[in-house]
């Protein structure tokens, strides 16, 4: 790749998505992993199945809040901060009522949220698009 492209607003734009896609989604492997095999351990089965709507809402959470944290630590402001973990929050808001009308199986909900929710947060960076592709937001400074 080209030295000049790799210091493009494109390119850091891209860096930053996909790094905060790995702090979403590797937040949210080890919450899970740890919440549904801890649950498993003192005897609830598959929580998916049994408690449907207290595990979507794990989920949900524990993709949207390590995303505040981590933002926060990167120095950013509260009003991108909300934006991001929001994007996950409002997702999981549109996949409930898609399921309530019928739209999506509620057993799929879970499954969509995992293959939307990085797109979600993308969608919400575009926004913003000046903000992720200037050289601060890979810069952690006092927020």
């Amino acid at each position: 790749m080209n030295a000049s492209f790799l210091s493009s607003r494109p390119a850091r734009f891209l860096a930053h998505a996909i790094e905060m896609c790995l702090v979403m989604c590797f937040a949210a492997i080890v919450l899970n992993v740890v919440f549904f095999e801890g649950a498993w351990l003192v005897g609830q089965a598959d929580l998916r199945t049994t408690a449907p709507e207290v595990s979507f809402v794990f989920l949900t959470l524990s993709l949207a809040v390590p995303m505040f944290f981590w933002m926060r630590y990167r120095g950013h402001a509260w009003q991108p901060t909300i934006e991001m973990g929001g994007s996950v929050i409002a997702l999981a808001l549109v996949l409930v009522a898609a399921a309530a009308a019928g739209l999506v199986l509620s057993t799929e909900v879970f499954d969509i949220m995992t293959r939307l929710a990085c797109p979600a947060m993308i969608a919400a960076m575009l926004v913003r698009y000046d903000l992720y592709a200037s050289p601060m937001a890979h810069q952690h400074h006092a927020g």
